[in-house]
């Protein structure tokens, strides 16, 4: 038997949304092509530098794409803001370690990759880019790119078996890179 839910749920019963990619000081100024100190300093002097939203060993962590978002909007840094967001998304891809062995991660992301190449569209549309998606949204974007994936490769000669072999966890991921 199966339970149709018609209204919206309790929030206590809602997945929880998956949790930011978190960034060390570090991490800020490498993306930031800054030496470690400037950071610092733009925390101090810029009242409306992202807070931090966590703590590693007493080190502050940041949400990634709100200190990208920062210093886009700021200008400061040494990097384009395509760099910023191209190096957002390498950081999100090291974040992908823990789900992931290596050999998966590097069969997965060389998959998603093909696919992108094959079919010409970006892997999650914008609203599969939600800043809280739920596990039905991470359900759905995996069905539609593993549908994706069985129109495309019919014979299995590319990504179809890779791709068949890991679930919808690898849905925040595809959303962090952008691929």
């Amino acid at each position: 038997m199966r339970t149709v839910v018609t209204g919206p749920l309790d929030p206590a019963l809602r997945s929880p949304a998956p949790l930011p990619l978190l960034v060390s000081m570090s991490d800020i100024a490498t993306f930031a092509r800054v030496k470690r100190p400037v950071v610092s300093t733009w925390r101090r002097r810029h009242p409306d530098f992202p807070a931090a939203v966590s703590e590693n060993s007493g080190r502050p962590l940041f949400d990634g794409a709100q200190v990208t978002d920062w210093l886009i909007a700021s200008g400061l840094g040494n990097a384009a803001p395509t760099e910023l967001r191209s190096e957002l998304a390498l950081f999100g891809i090291i974040a992908l370690r823990d789900r992931f062995t290596p050999w998966q991660l590097v069969e997965t992301l060389g998959s998603l990759l093909c696919l992108r190449r094959l079919d010409g569209r970006p892997l999650a549309d914008d609203g599969a880019n939600a800043s809280s998606p739920d596990a039905e949204a991470d359900e759905a974007l995996w069905s539609a790119l593993l549908s994706r994936a069985e129109r495309i490769d019919v014979e299995d000669d590319f990504i179809l078996r890779e791709l068949r072999s890991i679930d919808a966890t690898a849905a925040p991921g595809i959303r962090r890179v952008r691929v």
